[in-house]
């Protein structure tokens, strides 16, 4: 009784802890959150399947800015588009359904408590992987056949389909078919790891359409992958070698699986380190390149060539050079700033490799070589007076006409002498 007339009068932000209190319902939120789910359902039911799962990381997100009500409110027209679309084939909507609630659940949950990404798409991979095998392969394994066979018959269905239709087309579903039992786990593996990275990316860029409060994600030329796979791909490799030392039948399964593991990981370290090297030197910051160019170069490159890509990744996950180029950047910039303030005309920079300080750059006339300005080009200073430079250069110019007055003069005295 005694604190009741004061308690009353403290705000709740006070009372409770931030995590307890609950936003106030909004109506237009509500109906964002409700038009994301419609065209998510609408999209995946008409157009593509893979709608739901661009769709669905939307809704979460919502979830994310929001809060769980509205990305439930967005998840009711999805799941009732799945279950429309898959009512006659009870494990597909087993599999869809639960993927899709355990998307959301992944992502909303995830993101608000502030796991590391890595982890977030790790989830996610793991999901993927799992909802793949048991819709591809759950089907074939319940019916007592390989886990394969359903893919197989598929392949050899488009394989004669088209055939019969377009017979001078040659395509590979019959090689594919025969190797199936090989190159399906690894390819699992790929989708996966793929489904998950792109996921993590997209939700962040929808959580900055929604000013979502989320954790900050680090820039993709800065990315990097886990140190402990510097001892677990040796490792692994030497158990292929022995798997084929010994004739182990399923040899090529097991390695072709790792390679499906391992191999988009160095290639994700690859491409953020040729990204680093070109957008974040000191050369390259000072130009200001295009950023949106390199990225260009580099997705033409992964097609063409990602084999490149994957040994960049491996030389830079044991060299680890990116450290030491940064290190070295800031010296030098820090360099350049300490030359400024002192108004040096030589920039010194100690690198720590028992050489002393170099010079790497000097100023002539005043203006830095190193940097690019524009006070180069300009005539003028802010308040429209003329510069220092340009004064000595007017003078000098009077001066060489004033001498070569004095001496056409001198000469035209001379020939009147001679005359």
């Amino acid at each position: 009784m005694i604190c009741s007339g004061n308690f009353s009068s403290i705000p709740a932000e006070q009372r409770l802890p931030k995590e307890l209190i609950t936003e106030k319902f909004s109506f237009k939120k509500s109906i964002i959150s409700l038009v994301v789910g419609l065209v998510t359902a609408l999209l995946g039911v008409f157009l593509l399947p893979e709608a739901y799962i661009i769709g669905g990381i939307a809704v979460a997100a919502t979830g994310i800015a929001w809060g769980i009500s509205y990305a439930a409110i967005g998840a009711i027209p999805c799941a009732l588009a799945l279950i429309i679309n898959n009512i006659n084939y009870p494990t597909a909507l087993a599999c869809t359904l639960g993927g899709f609630v355990l998307l959301l659940a992944i992502l909303v949950v995830c993101f608000r408590k502030r796991v590391a990404y890595r982890y977030i798409a790790m989830a996610l991979a793991a999901l993927t992987f799992a909802a793949l095998y048991l819709y591809f392969c759950l089907p074939s394994v319940l019916a007592g056949e390989a886990p394969y066979a359903g893919l197989r018959d598929y392949f050899l269905y488009l394989d004669e389909q088209y055939k019969l239709y377009v017979p001078d087309v040659e395509t590979n579903f019959a090689l594919y078919a025969e190797n199936l039992d090989t190159i399906l786990y690894g390819s699992f593996f790929i989708v996966s790891e793929l489904v998950g990275f792109l996921a993590v990316v997209l939700c962040k860029l929808y959580c900055k359409c929604f000013r979502a409060d989320v954790k900050p994600m680090a820039k993709f030329a800065e990315w990097e992958i886990a140190k402990s796979l510097r001892i677990g791909i040796p490792v692994l490799a030497a158990g292929c070698i022995i798997l084929y030392a010994a004739n182990y039948y399923l040899a090529d399964v097991v390695t072709f699986s790792l390679a499906g593991l391992i191999f988009p990981l160095l290639f994700i370290e690859g491409v953020s380190y040729i990204s680093f090297m070109f957008t974040s030197t000191i050369a390259n910051t000072k130009r200001k390149r295009s950023k949106g160019l390199v990225y260009m170069v580099e997705i033409f490159m992964a097609i063409l060539l990602p084999g490149i890509f994957i040994c960049f990744g491996l030389i830079e996950l044991y060299a680890k050079r990116r450290p030491k180029i940064r290190k070295m950047n800031d010296r030098i910039r820090e360099a350049f700033e300490k030359a400024e303030r002192e108004k040096s005309d030589v920039v010194t920079v100690h690198f720590g490799d028992g050489r002393g300080p170099q010079i790497i750059a000097t100023r002539k006339r005043g203006e830095d070589i190193f940097f690019d300005t524009d006070d180069e080009t300009k005539k003028t200073d802010g308040d429209g007076k003329e510069t220092d430079k340009d004064k000595e250069e007017k003078e000098d110019i009077k001066d060489k006409e004033n001498s070569d007055t004095n001496e056409k003069n001198d000469k035209d005295q001379d020939d009147c002498r001679k005359e």
